[in-house]
């Protein structure tokens, strides 16, 4: 989580801590917040903004086309928690 202001970065949830894609945490939070037909019409802009936030930031060599398929490969974060987890 980045705060509006400044640099720092803050870590809200350590249940499955991990080095991982950079777009994982918004394929989960997209994937269990929003019904299905409102997370397909939105995703892409929120891919973008999540994308742009991370640039804002000095992220760089991620492409948008990277964070696309990061995103897509995070979908499968959901079905693994709710499997695995318990």
């Amino acid at each position: 989580m980045f705060p509006p202001a400044g640099h720092d970065v803050v870590a809200v949830d350590w249940q499955t801590i991990t080095v991982a894609h950079p777009a994982r945490d918004l394929s989960y939070f997209v994937g269990t917040s929003l019904p299905t037909h409102e997370r397909r019409a939105m995703e892409k802009m929120l891919a973008q903004s999540y994308d742009e936030g991370l640039l804002c930031r000095g992220v760089e060599d991620y492409t948008f086309e990277q964070c696309v398929e990061d995103y897509r490969f995070g979908q499968l974060q959901g079905p693994v928690i709710t499997v695995i987890g318990p």
